[in-house]
């Protein structure tokens, strides 16, 4: 599910509802990434814990591969 116009409060109540099992977005969701207790794929800006983590590939073979096989 994309969420559009919502804030971290919104998201964790609606992730808690749906049951969620991974979360996508920028570094900003770690910490409702850690209350979840689920595991988050770094995608987007900022991505300020993860040198270089900007720079990766998401889409295509090629982001799928990746996304399937790095931490």
């Amino acid at each position: 599910m994309i969420f559009e116009d919502t804030d971290f409060a919104g998201m964790l109540d609606a992730c808690r509802g749906l049951g969620a099992d991974i979360i996508m977005g920028s570094s900003k969701g770690y910490s409702l990434s850690r209350e979840l207790s689920i595991p988050l794929v770094r995608a987007g800006f900022p991505i300020h814990d993860r040198i270089g983590g900007q720079r990766t590939l998401h889409v295509g073979y090629r982001g799928a591969q990746h996304f399937s096989t790095e931490p």
